[in-house]
């Protein structure tokens, strides 16, 4: 009886949350090889099972009206045809991104916004960390980025069938 109501408490938890239309759905695909020591004709090659897990969890400190911001991601983003924003239409090679990555005033000498920038420098860390031997050489070169409007740490508290959120 006491489990029951702990799943219902959970259930009314996670169904308050998902409707308040405040709050993430993280997902992962995962493969799991179910082998069986006894193999029958019927399922000689059904070993495999491929399932999903998800996350429910709070977004602390946005608000509803934080979120109404949709028709502004389509008029900037790269596959609206119509798009006018300047900074969709960029491409650079990555000897390109060498350049210092945080100028000391950001955007004053360069076309790239803070966006931009940071996404210049996850490419590059990416590239000279695990990419081509030949990249290695650069890494010691690439500075961190700096912190713009660092999202502060917020402990979670999840949903379980033990305790609600």
């Amino acid at each position: 009886m006491a489990i029951k109501a702990l799943l219902a408490k959970s259930q009314n938890s996670l169904q308050h949350l998902g409707q308040s239309l405040l709050a993430s759905y993280p997902y992962d695909n995962f493969d799991i090889n179910l082998k069986s020591y006894v193999p029958t004709v019927e399922k000689l090659n059904d070993s495999l099972k491929h399932l999903t897990s998800g996350l429910l969890f709070p977004l602390h400190g946005i608000t509803l009206d934080d979120l109404k911001c949709s028709q502004e991601l389509w008029e900037k983003s790269a596959l609206n045809p119509q798009t006018e924003d300047p900074h969709t239409s960029h491409r650079h090679a990555w000897w390109d991104l060498l350049k210092p990555l945080h100028p000391e005033s950001p955007g004053s000498d360069s076309k790239l916004s803070g966006q931009d920038w940071f996404n210049s420098w996850m490419f590059l860390h990416g590239l000279c960390t695990h990419g081509p031997d030949y990249f290695h050489q650069f890494r010691s070169s690439i500075q961190n980025p700096k912190s713009i409007k660092q999202i502060p740490l917020v402990k979670t508290h999840f949903c379980s069938p033990s305790h609600g959120y």
